[in-house]
């Protein structure tokens, strides 16, 4: 276990810094967010390839092989010399079990916990989600409120607060929080979030959550840009 959390940390952090230094500032926003995804999965599945490499067992051969045998040399090791080897092994081996399950029961303890949060947090959101009224648009559903809060999305339902906000720029609120909804972004953040809930410890798949947000927001601005500010969507206002 040790070792796969090691070299998954290793692959988050290489995969990372090639997205910061090539990728980032690149205007291939799917792309960006392909890589993300994908460079992610294979930082926990890499660790699990363990390639067999054949090596050839050496063999015994006269005059000249690799084992020479030479009988008479052979000296047998005092009774109190192997009974001291043995204890002392067995201390440093108790040593070490102590310190790796010490170890082990932090890490799952840790795990548990970012678990935990996790479906609390959800459960907070969804219990939110409730106390709106939504209006269904096809396969969404859109609920806004006259209230000044932060828009959001998730999975299929978008939130607004009209707050001081006019009817056009209500809509452009709308629209970019359908699009989050439309492009399955609440699965990105979902995925990313059991990730940091496995490898919690690891700095760099945070990094990667909120690369992927930002990229979220791109998306999203851009399809609203395309749709030039005047898209299909609209949405009867309570």
């Amino acid at each position: 276990m040790t070792r796969y959390l090691f070299f998954a940390v290793v692959g988050t952090a290489l995969f990372w810094c090639v997205y910061r230094l090539l990728l980032r500032r690149e205007h291939c926003l799917n792309v960006n967010r392909f890589f993300l995804l994908s460079t992610l999965a294979l930082s926990l599945v890499l660790p699990l390839v363990h390639p067999q490499v054949a090596v050839p067992r050496p063999t015994v051969a006269s005059g000249g092989g690799y084992l020479l045998e030479l009988p008479g040399i052979v000296a047998e090791a005092p009774d109190a010399a192997v009974q001291q080897s043995v204890a002392e092994v067995s201390a440093d081996a108790v040593r070490g079990v102590d310190v790796w399950t010490v170890l082990g029961v932090l890490y799952w303890a840790g795990v548990a916990l970012s678990v935990l949060i996790l479906v609390v947090r959800y459960g907070v959101l969804w219990h939110k989600l409730q106390k709106y009224v939504f209006v269904r648009q096809g396969r969404f559903r859109v609920a806004v409120t006259d209230r000044e809060e932060p828009s959001f999305s998730f999975f299929r339902y978008s939130v607004a607060g009209r707050g001081g906000m006019t009817d056009a720029e209500l809509q452009q609120v709308l629209r970019h929080e359908r699009l989050h909804a439309a492009q399955g972004h609440s699965w990105d953040r979902l995925a990313v979030q059991l990730v940091c809930c496995l490898l919690w410890f690891d700095p760099f798949v945070w990094l990667y959550g909120r690369d992927l947000r930002e990229v979220h927001e791109y998306l999203a601005d851009e399809a609203v840009l395309q749709q030039g500010g005047e898209g299909e969507y609209k949405i009867v206002l309570p």
